[in-house]
């Protein structure tokens, strides 16, 4: 391999354009090899006219590589570029060949062409905002009326059939409570009809859950929501349906005489629960068949639900479930038309592995960044360094356009997963440590219901119990309602640059930086105090200043403004 190693090629995610005539692109380097990096650019059409050359910005730092970024402006949106790069042994140029000696005629990469439905574009609202996840029926039963007919005692443990009557009504109660801790979007669980407590299973994509409060309760959630100043996301459950739901049904009565054959996809007639022979979700739950999302009438279908729902609602996103199952195809269709209501709607695909292929701006605005939960938890537990961290962090960020960063969905539990509690082994305070680091990083931090008050629990079902109301007056859920609070209202600690610092291997130091304003973030999980200079930091919480220096004690964290 010839050293150093370099990497470009003219497609998403080492081109992308942000505008009809600004082309960002990158230059992926091994790791500390090159000095510095340039590109030169001009329009395609423009032969004896000069190539311009603009600075690359070193982005990004991972464990192997590095990654370099410059946007380029060509009014006539037709672009030849290639690059120049500096390293301690000299001078060369990348281009469409591959590494060759500076000053010669360059083998230019081309973008012929940027169109309009190429553009990277996600919502502003949505950068760097605060999520919180909901299960409904969990969450708090704020209209008994509407109770199915057997509710279990708030305080018992879940099974795999339990009801406890949270709804609508109970949410617009608890806005307030969301509000103190920062949220800025609500999302809820799946809520059309369907035969299951969780709801994953839709049988009537066209009704909303009477126990949950109806068309009615929902409209007046978000209507309540959108005055406090928080969004609204549905759970959209596109990739399987329940066995109940008619079309399916109509596949089992009539089998291969059915409307509906080709909306499923059967291995063979006749069609039978009982063999389960036809796709199904995981292959393992034949009360949930899988739709056929190639076919353009199961698209227009559940497109159309999906649109009517947005704007009867006035929703502001959907997440949707076991997207990356689905036909690149149908979330092409998806976002047209949601868009096409709406264009301010967030899209978020659940994927626990790379996502690049589904964020070139045509399907999905973000995703579920379930890799984040692995490498926080790898650090509080002491299997990586606070460096090796960072360098991870970096990795993921390497793969997706520049302008999803700020909304790559952090998580480190959801309905998914054990509670995250139990994934630390119980100890409270490196769970604290852990969400406060996940809120003063970029993205979108997501906190599922109950985390803030550490509730236990372990894979599911127990980690559905009902939320935990008296535990919201202790001390953890005061500090991350601070920190959300801080968050919401301060455009670094959303939108600002990361710029992490070297320190010991158990601290993770850091800013956060916008315009004028800097934070200085210390998550200090070891059992030694760390130390750092303290010239020109104001402190704000969880620290201790002797003079210019800073000391976080062990165990702790500390957050400290810009003076």
């Amino acid at each position: 391999m010839e050293r150093p190693f370099l990497l470009h090629e003219p497609q998403n995610p080492f081109v992308y354009p942000v505008e009809t005539d600004v082309l960002c692109v990158r230059l992926l380097a091994e790791s500390g090899a090159l000095r510095r990096a340039t590109v030169w650019f001009k329009n395609v059409y423009d032969h004896p006219g000069p190539y311009r050359p603009i600075a690359m910005t070193r982005i990004a730092v991972g464990l192997r590589f590095d990654l370099f970024e410059a946007c380029l402006q060509v009014p006539e949106r037709h672009f030849r570029y290639y690059f120049s790069f500096e390293t301690d042994e000299g001078k060369w140029d990348f281009t469409a060949e591959g590494r060759v000696p500076s000053g010669g005629v360059p083998d230019a990469f081309l973008v012929p062409m940027i169109s309009s439905e190429e553009i990277v574009t996600v919502p502003d609202w949505a950068r760097g905002a605060l999520i919180y996840q909901v299960l409904v029926d969990r969450f708090m039963d704020g209209d008994p009326t509407n109770n199915p007919p057997v509710v279990r005692p708030w305080e018992a443990l879940p099974d795999r059939h339990t009801y406890y009557g949270g709804d609508f009504a109970g949410l617009i109660v608890k806005l307030s409570y969301l509000e103190g801790l920062g949220v800025k979007v609500l999302y809820l669980s799946p809520v059309f009809r369907s035969p299951s407590y969780h709801k994953y299973d839709v049988a009537d994509y066209e009704t909303v859950e009477a126990i949950y409060g109806g068309t009615e309760g929902l409209k007046a959630l978000v209507t309540a929501a959108h005055v406090k100043g928080i969004r609204v996301i549905l759970d959209g459950v596109f990739n399987h349906a329940s066995s109940d739901h008619p079309f399916f049904q109509d596949l089992l009565k009539n089998q291969e005489q059915s409307r509906y054959r080709n909306w499923f996809e059967p291995h063979g007639f006749p069609v039978s629960m009982e063999k389960a022979n036809y796709e199904n979700f995981a292959n393992q739950v034949p009360k949930m068949p899988k739709w056929n999302t190639s076919n353009p009438e199961v698209q227009g279908y559940l497109c159309g639900v999906a649109a009517r729902w947005t704007k009867e609602l006035g929703i502001d996103g959907w997440r949707l479930d076991v997207a990356d199952e689905v036909a690149h195809t149908f979330w092409r269709r998806f976002r047209r038309e949601i868009k096409r209501v709406c264009p301010d709607t967030l899209l978020i695909g659940e994927s626990w592995s790379f996502s690049g292929p589904w964020l070139r701006g045509d399907e999905w605005d973000t995703v579920t960044n379930y890799r984040f939960r692995k490498w926080v938890l790898a650090f509080f537990q002491g299997e990586i360094t606070a460096e090796t961290f960072w360098k991870r962090f970096a990795d993921n960020l390497m793969r997706y356009p520049t302008p999803t960063w700020n909304l790559l969905i952090n998580l480190v539990g959801s309905h998914d997963t054990e509670r995250w509690l139990r994934a630390l082994s119980g100890d409270r305070n490196e769970h604290l440590l852990s969400l406060v680091l996940m809120l003063f990083l970029p993205g979108m931090p997501l906190i599922y219901y109950g985390d803030e008050v550490t509730m236990d629990g372990g894979t599911d079902p127990d980690n559905r119990r009902a939320m935990d109301w008296a535990a919201t007056k202790d001390q953890e859920t005061q500090i991350l309602g601070q920190i959300g609070l801080l968050r919401r209202d301060s455009p670094a600690l959303r939108e600002g640059i990361l710029v992490s610092e070297p320190s010991a291997p158990d601290v993770l130091v850091f800013q956060r930086i916008f315009g004028n304003e800097a934070w200085l973030i210390v998550i200090n999980r070891g059992k030694e105090p760390f130390s750092h200079s303290g010239n020109g930091w104001k402190p704000r919480l969880g620290s201790l200043v002797t003079g210019n220096e800073i000391f976080v004690a062990g165990g702790s964290f500390a957050l400290f403004q810009k003076a």
